[in-house]
Parts: C-alpha cells; structure tokens; sequence
C-alpha cells in the first residue's frame, strides 16, 4: 500500500533523535573530549621523550660500531651482527611510538567527528528536508525497510552504542536529565563517553 513521503519522513526524523545526543549535550563532550585531549598529549610526553631517547641511543652506538669497524677493531661479521640488532631495535622503537601516537589520534579525531555529525543529524531531524534527512539516515545504520507503515532499520558501531546506552535525544532518561540537569551527574556522562571511545573505530 501507498506510504505518505511526509509519514515516512516524519518516522525517519525520530529514529534519528533515538541515535542522537541532544545537541547542548554534544557540544558538551565536544569540549570536553577536547580537554581529555590535551591532558593525554601531557601525560604522554614523557613516553614519547624516553622512547626518542631510546632512538637516539642506538644511533649513537651505530656510529660508534662504525668507527670501530673502520678502525679495524671489529671483523666484518661482528659488525654486521652488531648493526643488524641495533637496527632491528631502533625500528622496533620508532614503530612502537609511531603506533602509539596515531592510535591517540585517531581515538580523539573518531570521537570528535561522531559527535560533530551528531549535532549534524539533530539539526536535520528537527528541521531539514527530506533528501538530506534520508542521506544522513543511511550512515547511522543498515537493513532500512518499511513494515506494517513503519521504518525499521539497525543501528550499528557507535550509534548503536549510544541507542543501548539511553542517552539518545528521544530518550525518556534524556529527557528527565535535561529537565533536571543539576541532578545530571557528570558520572553518567563520563560513563557514556568512555563507553563510546571503545566503539570510535567502528563510527
């Protein structure tokens, strides 16, 4: 049977509320996931000094083997033993601060752009038109199909975390939290966010 476009939007429009923060809240975290950012950019200076110093150590003891070799102190297979370790090591290094420092950017950079297109999709379900609307609908999940009048679809990654979680704008727990904010602890915030760091990768 003939489904309304108006019918289909308006239920389209409220899925989208289900898997999304309200705005003030994602604007919040934004901030706040800012600040985690600059605090693990402190607390990680030391790791990545010491691991630099590492690097700096064995180039420094490739140089010496060097001129030991050259001066005909070691054999050309002690040389070559030597090297290759001090070489194996310094990549080992380098790869494990290389790692380290793109993990801790891509976590921050994924959290960020989940709760920028938040913000996104709240804007288009309360006021956006149709084609928009449907376009963003199509990355917050798969399996859309209508039944019995209705749209259904899966919510999946990260916005499937956040409509199991109950803090999405059509909640009732949101919506007794924003009535109340002064009861809002920032625990529950915390929790939720933490909680939506370990899905990022798959936003």
């Amino acid at each position: 049977p003939y489904i309304r476009e108006e019918l289909i939007t308006s239920q389209i429009q409220n899925e989208i509320k289900k898997v999304s923060l309200p705005d003030d809240w994602a604007k919040w975290m934004i901030a706040e996931n800012a600040k985690d950012r600059q605090s693990e950019v402190q607390s990680s200076t030391l790791f990545v000094q010491n691991t630099k110093d590492e690097i700096f150590s064995i180039e420094k003891k490739l140089e010496k083997l060097m001129t030991l070799y050259l001066d005909n102190s070691l054999s050309l297979e002690e040389y070559r033993e030597t090297k290759n370790k001090l070489v194996n090591q310094k990549q080992l290094f380098k790869e494990k601060l290389s790692s380290f420092e793109q993990k801790a950017n891509n976590r921050f950079e994924l959290t960020e752009k989940f709760l920028k297109a938040n913000i996104t999709n709240t804007e288009l379900a309360n006021e956006g038109i149709p084609d928009e609307i449907l376009r963003e609908f199509k990355k917050v999940g798969s399996n859309f199909r209508i039944l019995d009048r209705t749209v259904l679809f899966e919510p999946r990654g990260a916005w499937k975390t956040l409509l199991d979680s109950e803090f999405g704008g059509g909640n009732a727990l949101a919506s007794r939290l924003r009535r109340d904010p002064i009861s809002a602890l920032k625990s529950d915030f915390v929790f939720w966010r933490w909680g939506r760091d370990s899905n990022s990768r798959r936003f």
